[in-house]
């Protein structure tokens, strides 16, 4: 490649300039079709925000206005190719600027100066070139040239106080939802706290704000920005609802209502996304929970009887427990390829819920941290593999061993594990105490499994085995899951307004697929145990059998549930 003069390379720049052109118009396509994959009216911004990455694109993207040469023969070209530079620019204006909504002072401080240095910069050199074509720049393309650096200096201006304004008013209504603390299962109720949040986080959002602000429609971006959706008006009790949930709009400035449409397509929104998450229910995970029959499992998977390992107190998380009970039910015999597909697949659907529970109420201690990250380590191995720490678990019935001769191979395995722990402790690495803590966990629940048996006057048979182990997965699971109501208050706000909408879309998505474990949890009498410790699995096993209501079945959908293990 070689270049004579300068003209030469201009095909090279024009690609570059045209592939910078090609990143804005990709970015802005990504975020609108997310608005729509979402079912906004308005365009936010994800991808094409102003920072100094698209500042940089837009720089490049505007090298034909700046340029001070042109060439004669192809004047005409070049004017045109300015001109739709120009109004190039204006659109890529109009759907950067809500970005700024979600900006702290300092860093609107800092994108704007930039932002006012690059348009100033187009401006002067596109005056320059006027003045030497024509003597005097025009009226009308002098006002066109200034416009979008008032327009942004208008908007960038109003960003701190509706920030603080739109944020006054979200505590405000925040602290008069959020004032119940008792614990109920009622679907229509969270469905209404997570539409007064949904309706609060939207409306709430500086970026929405500013997008239905009478200053940008000025501009025309809420042409650019907003998206008519073919929606039915026939939707049962719509204008009730509306009436109900607007006392929960946020607004800049009181006289300035929002439309109905844009209100009504936003409780819209909410309403396809939790029916799209009401399809997504955990069909496998409600057939295991109907294998309960009360809380007995969280008392019964570990018994003091059995001696301990270590001296050192494991506090015992959720998830590692059910992983562990999956991973002795996978090595257990007479359990079908089918069986055990199916049990992993409602294992996994559990989990969905369980970790939710423990990242909101489970953030305490050092010891907790360690065990669930224990439980993810071990659950992938199990789930991919059927391993647990690289031991294959159907190797022994393979073999045609028992099940008795099977728990106590799972417990010599932990034993060993445990004892190589403690005599490297001071050179370990943390895969290393992650599998100490899962081999306790599996020592601790296998030989309790063979301890409750083994004073029995017959072992049981292996179908009878294999109930007892799922219908401990069941009774902790259950355990469990009546914390939801207080996971789905809490995911229903959040303290950063950038996380806010994506915290109350994960509420809506857990109370979707929990409905029918609600209406199971309903029939469940609770234990006398305050709200904090149900958070916790150690508390539920700290109490005694009569503090437990047994339920022998569940009354759902008006019939009786029969359970078939095998």
């Amino acid at each position: 490649m070689s270049w004579s003069t300068p003209e030469d390379a201009m095909p090279w720049v024009g690609l570059y300039v045209a592939i910078a052109s090609l990143v804005c118009i990709i970015a802005m396509a990504a975020d609108a079709l997310h608005g729509i994959w979402r079912w906004k009216l308005w365009f936010p911004n994800k991808y094409f925000t102003l920072n100094a990455v698209s500042l940089s694109l837009i720089a490049i993207a505007m090298k034909l206005p700046v340029d001070l040469n042109s060439n004669d023969d192809s004047e005409s070209n070049v004017d045109l190719a300015k001109l739709v530079s120009i109004i190039f620019l204006f659109t890529m204006l109009a759907n950067i600027l809500p970005s700024l909504g979600l900006m702290n002072d300092k860093e609107l401080l800092v994108n704007m100066v930039a932002l006012c240095i690059l348009i100033i910069t187009i401006n002067v050199n596109l005056w320059i070139q006027a003045v030497a074509l024509i003597g005097y720049p025009d009226p009308v393309i002098l006002f066109m040239l200034i416009f979008p650096l008032l327009f942004v200096l208008s908007v960038a201006l109003t960003v701190p106080a509706s920030r603080r304004n739109l944020e006054h008013q979200y505590m405000e209504l925040h602290a008069l939802t959020s004032n119940s603390q008792d614990i109920h299962f009622s679907f229509k109720e969270f469905t209404r706290k997570v539409k007064k949040y949904w309706m609060m986080a939207e409306t709430g959002n500086p970026q929405f704000a500013l997008a239905c602000s009478q200053v940008s429609s000025v501009f025309g971006f809420s042409l650019l920005k907003r998206l008519t959706f073919n929606r039915s008006d026939s939707e049962i009790n719509v204008r009730a609802e509306m009436k109900e949930y607007t006392t929960y709009v946020l607004q800049i400035q009181d006289d300035a209502k929002l439309s109905k449409r844009i209100l009504r397509n936003t409780l819209n929104s909410i309403t396809r996304f939790l029916q799209v998450s009401e399809k997504k229910r955990p069909r496998n995970l409600i057939k295991l929970l109907r294998s309960s029959k009360g809380f007995n499992g969280v008392i019964d998977f570990d018994d003091e009887r059995v001696p301990p390992l270590i001296s050192e107190v494991i506090h015992n998380s959720w998830s590692l427990v059910v992983v562990t009970l999956t991973a002795i039910a996978i090595a257990l015999p007479s359990l079908s390829d089918d069986r055990i597909k199916q049990l992993l697949l409602s294992v996994n659907e559990g989990l969905y819920f369980v970790r939710h529970v423990e990242e909101c109420l489970n953030n305490e201690g050092e010891s907790l941290v360690h065990s669930r990250k224990a439980s993810r380590r071990v659950g992938i191995e199990v789930e991919v593999y059927r391993k647990w720490l690289q031991i294959d678990l159907q190797k022994m019935a393979r073999k045609g061993k028992t099940s008795k001769e099977i728990f106590q191979w799972l417990g010599d395995e932990a034993v060993e594990i445990v004892k190589r722990f403690t005599n490297y402790k001071n050179a370990s690495l943390d895969h290393s105490l992650h599998n100490f803590i899962a081999a306790n966990t599996m020592y601790r629940i296998s030989q309790t499994i063979h301890f409750h048996y083994n004073n029995d006057k017959y072992w049981p048979t292996d179908k009878e085995v294999i109930v007892h182990v799922t219908t401990l997965i069941a009774d902790i699971f259950l355990a469990c899951f009546t914390n939801l109501p207080r996971v789905i208050t809490l995911k229903c706000h959040h303290d950063a307004l950038e996380k806010r909408q994506d915290s109350i879309r994960t509420a809506a998505e857990i109370l979707g697929k929990s409905k029918k474990v609600l209406k199971i949890l309903k029939v469940c009498q609770l234990p006398n145990l305050d709200i904090d410790s149900m958070a916790y699995l150690d508390k539920w096993h700290a109490l005694s059998k009569k503090d437990i209501s047994n339920i022998s079945t569940f009354a759902y959908s008006g019939e009786l549930l029969m359970v078939t293990i095998m």
